[in-house]
């Protein structure tokens, strides 16, 4: 990823210079990015995702000795 020249330079001023290694030590850093906002779900969405949830299935991987040993009955 490139920095732009401010970011650079906001770096460099912030960073040290160790003459005994002739290494740079930088702060830690992040880059922050603008929030993202996501589009409100209207009552049809709503709906879709509640059908689907009442018709998917949940599958756990495992052997049987396993659910037997957690008091989970298989159907």
């Amino acid at each position: 990823m490139m920095l732009k020249n401010e970011e650079i330079a906001k770096l460099k001023h912030k960073s040290e210079y160790d003459e005994d290694n002739s290494d740079w030590i930088i702060p830690p850093f992040k880059l922050k990015d603008k929030e993202v906002y996501l589009p409100t779900m209207k009552k049809v969405g709503k709906a879709v995702m509640e059908a689907d949830k009442e018709e998917r299935e949940l599958e756990i991987q495992g052997s049987s000795s396993e659910d037997s040993n957690r008091g989970v009955k298989k159907p």
